[in-house]
């Protein structure tokens, strides 16, 4: 029987062909998992014969979950992952707020839209004459 166990922090999912055969040992399976406190969410897909475990890293680990799920016939003799890496923190809304409020983007934006505008006026107002004054002179084409 082939097992195939995938895991990063919060998210478990092993596949299991006993699985698809039995329904009553989904549900089993599934009340063991919900039953855990840390596990937020079991999803079956049952053609596949996998279940995917979504849990809270803080509330329970994957050596417990992969205790659970060898004990209900699942995962036995499976081939453990090497050790996941640590998740990165995703930046809040709160953060990106803060970027957006500092005083260093400000002034990024400032000198870009100033610059912007002073080429602009550059270009429109003081090139032309300039440029007519040179070619008088000779110097451009």
């Amino acid at each position: 029987m082939g097992h195939y166990v995938h895991h990063v922090p919060g998210r478990l999912r092993v596949r299991c062909s006993s699985l698809r055969a039995c329904i009553g040992k989904q549900k089993a399976v599934s009340d063991a998992l919900k039953g855990q406190m840390g596990v937020r969410q079991v999803e079956f897909r049952k053609h596949a014969g996998s279940i995917t475990i979504h849990y809270n890293v803080d509330g329970v680990s994957f050596e417990e979950l992969m205790t659970i799920l060898r004990a209900n016939g699942c995962a036995e003799g499976a081939a453990l992952p090497k050790k996941a890496k640590k998740a990165k923190p995703r930046k809040s809304a709160n953060a990106h707020a803060n970027l957006l409020s500092s005083k260093a983007f400000g002034e990024t934006v400032t000198k870009t839209v100033v610059g912007a505008v002073v080429g602009t006026l550059v270009r429109h107002t003081v090139e032309p004459p300039v440029v007519a004054l040179l070619r008088g002179a000779g110097v451009t084409r």
